[in-house]
């Protein structure tokens, strides 16, 4: 930004004092506004630290998150239960949830439990409903829905593909 001011309207020829005055002016007031630059420049890099630190602090919230559902994928828990747990609101865990993960909880949540079946689907020996339970659903049917929804085959078509 190129700022134009006048500070005096001098007569040729003029006083030698009066010249002298106005370039004294002129140092004195781009002294200010250096320092308001510089100022400025001073903020800016305080709220470029604060961003760094809030996406700092997100960062470590995201992982905390994820690695609590990595911990209890298996039992019974909502949305509202680690916001609770983490002390945010139903809206606010959401909002960051969506934004840090890029997918709903529901549907983080889901893919986690069916990426845990589809291990546990290797062992033939151990019986669906049972891997359904173990992974969090405690309707059968409703582990073959989802399971269904997400990969495209049954656990039954999936384990035998």
């Amino acid at each position: 930004v190129i700022k134009v001011r006048a500070l005096d309207y001098l007569l040729k020829p003029c006083a030698r004092e009066e010249l002298i005055a106005v370039l004294e002016d002129a140092v004195y007031l781009s002294k200010q506004d250096e320092d308001e630059a510089k100022a400025s420049m001073q903020m800016t890099e305080t709220e470029v630290k604060d961003e760094k630190l809030e996406l700092m602090k997100n960062r470590v919230l995201a992982d905390n998150i994820q690695e609590y559902l990595e911990t209890h994928y298996m039992e019974d828990i909502s949305l509202q239960d680690v916001a609770a747990l983490l002390h945010y609101s139903d809206a606010y865990f959401c909002k960051f949830f969506k934004q840090n993960f890029n997918k709903s909880f529901i549907v983080y949540l889901s893919e986690l439990r069916i990426e845990k079946a589809k291990e546990l689907l290797s062992d033939i020996t151990v019986n669906i409903k049972e891997i359904g339970q173990k992974v969090g659903y405690r309707d059968s049917s409703y582990f073959t829905k989802v399971f269904k929804r997400i990969t495209g085959v049954t656990p039954s078509e999936y384990r035998y593909s």
